[in-house]
């Protein structure tokens, strides 16, 4: 009984060490960093990467001619009726002031018209 609980143990000990060993690897570290050494955005770079490694097609273009044309739409329906109002939300907001006691409007005990 003793043997098999230092077997798992040694087993889970063993797996929470090798963890690090599984976690993803960012290619990130390939890319270049600024003089301030931090990265730019390279939204556009990650995306030809991963599709280099996947070897799929890029659609960026289609995909740009699709958001055109839908933005051309939207801007030349010049029908309102189709155009829903914009939606107005009322949040509430709860302020707590913490005084020493006085009264309203002096010291800490701020007045409500200045909140």
């Amino acid at each position: 009984m003793r043997k098999n609980f230092y077997i798992s143990s040694l087993a889970a000990i063993c797996f929470v060490l090798s963890t690090p060993l599984l976690a993803q690897r960012n290619p990130e570290a390939r890319w270049p960093k600024t003089p301030s050494g931090k990265y730019f955005c390279f939204t556009d770079e990650m995306e030809k990467y991963r599709l280099l490694q996947s070897g799929l097609k890029d659609n960026s273009a289609a995909f740009e001619h699709w958001v055109s044309n839908q933005t051309a739409i939207l801007n030349n329906n010049t029908n309102t009726s189709l155009r829903s109002s914009p939606i107005v939300y009322t949040i509430p907001v709860i302020f707590h002031i913490i005084h020493n006691g006085e009264a309203k409007g002096t010291g800490r005990n701020i007045s409500q018209a200045f909140i």
